[in-house]
């Protein structure tokens, strides 16, 4: 494997608009396999070696294109954690970095306008379908639902309706 200076070595024998072009074709790849964000795009095309110049004219023409969207990967972000039977509250700070205000995406509204399980019907769910073992029940549930991304409040009450129902 080929370490970031001799792939950014590679890379500066190009000219910049033949860097920007493969740059971009990049980009094009990595968000025909699954959606994108600018952050974890742009770490991409650095480790890629790319110059922060070419990356950045790049990332310009992809999100001109609508090739990436911030605001669509929270979308995804939100719609496959909450299929997965995880909590929101990791995401939502991811969320927070990429500036997208969480309450504008469609995926969110239709999360908090839900009438289908609460998130701590969600998370006592989970507790049944894997259920503990240990000696210490509750700290072994707690640090289920945490590591699946509830929040402690979330965990906790969902922790002790399924401890008293399943004691």
């Amino acid at each position: 494997m080929t370490t970031r200076e001799e792939r950014a070595e590679a890379l500066a024998g190009l000219s910049f608009e033949e860097q920007v072009d493969r740059a971009f074709h990049k980009i094009l790849k990595c968000a025909n396999a699954k959606e994108q964000s600018s952050q974890k795009m742009e770490e991409k095309l650095a480790f890629a070696g790319f110059s922060p110049q070419a990356s950045e004219a790049a990332m310009s023409r992809a999100i001109c294109a609508s090739i990436i969207s911030d605001e669509r990967y929270a979308d995804c972000l939100i719609r496959s954690t909450l299929a997965q039977g995880k909590g929101l509250e990791r995401i939502l700070a991811e969320i927070e970095a990429l500036d997208v205000n969480v309450e504008d995406l469609d995926a969110y509204q239709e999360y908090v306008q839900d009438v289908s399980p609460t998130m701590e019907e969600r998370a006592i769910r989970y507790l049944e379908k894997h259920p503990t073992q240990a000696k210490d029940a509750y700290s072994a549930c707690m640090r289920k639902l945490l590591n699946r991304g509830y929040s402690t409040d979330v965990a906790s009450h969902a922790t002790k309706a399924y401890l008293a129902s399943h004691g």
